[in-house]
């Protein structure tokens, strides 16, 4: 009896897909060098300061931290919730990307040769891939979005700036920022719901019995069916009430909004 030989395990599928292994990667390198050269190249005195005060600004998280700041003192609970949750986010997204991904995919840093010296941004010595600033910035506007998704959508702006000041700075390619990027979302995404489920930040630990004795198997059933149609932290299936209320994501979250209906209470801000 003749067994049928896998094809992708024959020498010559194996040779092909190698090869077109290689095609695509030298394709994207050039294409990921010729986006370099052209932003290097490119004479913008008006944006080279700015980009590169908000390039540096991100050493270290020092940005995300004074913004987490700000919303601890003005934002009341849900502000203090919203800043430890981005804080968790950053902190894990740092230390998966500078000492694991960084350790894993090693990647020479560009050449700055051809970068103006206007963009004076300090060059790192870790590994350029992945953007280590772009994947803490987009784990912090990522996490924001359970408590406040209208400034989040700011924060994803400034995280892009974040992202492209690396590129003009001269530190990173283009795609080491795209690859931050989707790492910081996935990161930020994962903390985000695991601390919206368990902990003193979830749905559960914040409801509080009011003057009622407990809370009822509608009001149950309530929070399952809201932690069920939670699908991902764009995503959210809790509609708006008043989509024109404050700056800090209408007057009232979605988080709030089952809060209120759950309890039948008045959620402190």
């Amino acid at each position: 009896m003749t067994v049928a030989q896998d094809p992708t395990q024959s020498p010559r599928a194996l040779r092909t897909l190698r090869d077109l292994r290689r095609r695509v990667m030298t394709d994207v390198h050039a294409l990921d060098d010729s986006v370099y050269d052209a932003v290097a190249r490119t004479s913008t005195p008006a944006l080279d300061g700015p980009v590169t005060w908000i390039s540096n600004a991100a050493n270290y998280g020092k940005l995300w931290v004074a913004i987490a700041a700000v919303l601890a003192l003005t934002g009341g609970a849900r502000g203090q919730r919203a800043a430890v949750r981005a804080l968790m986010a950053l902190g894990v997204t740092s230390i998966t990307a500078n000492l694991v991904v960084k350790q894993v995919v090693p990647r020479r840093r560009p050449e700055r040769s051809t970068v103006n010296p206007a963009r004076a941004a300090r060059m790192p010595a870790s590994s350029s891939f992945p953007s280590g600033h772009t994947a803490s910035a987009f784990a912090f506007a990522t996490a924001v979005t359970a408590d406040f998704p209208l400034l989040s959508a700011l924060l994803f702006g400034l995280a892009t700036v974040v992202g492209y000041s690396r590129v003009h700075t001269g530190v990173h390619f283009p795609t080491d920022v795209i690859a931050g990027g989707i790492l910081g979302c996935s990161l930020g995404t994962v903390v985000c719901d695991a601390t919206l489920r368990v902990g003193p930040l979830s749905l559960s630990g914040r409801l509080t019995d009011g003057n009622d004795s407990s809370c009822s198997a509608a009001q149950s059933r309530l929070l399952k069916v809201f932690k069920l149609r939670w699908t991902s932290r764009l995503s959210w299936h809790v509609t708006y009430s008043d989509v024109t209320g404050d700056l800090f994501g209408c007057k009232k979250s979605p988080c709030e909004q089952v809060e209120t209906a759950a309890r039948g209470c008045v959620v402190a801000r």
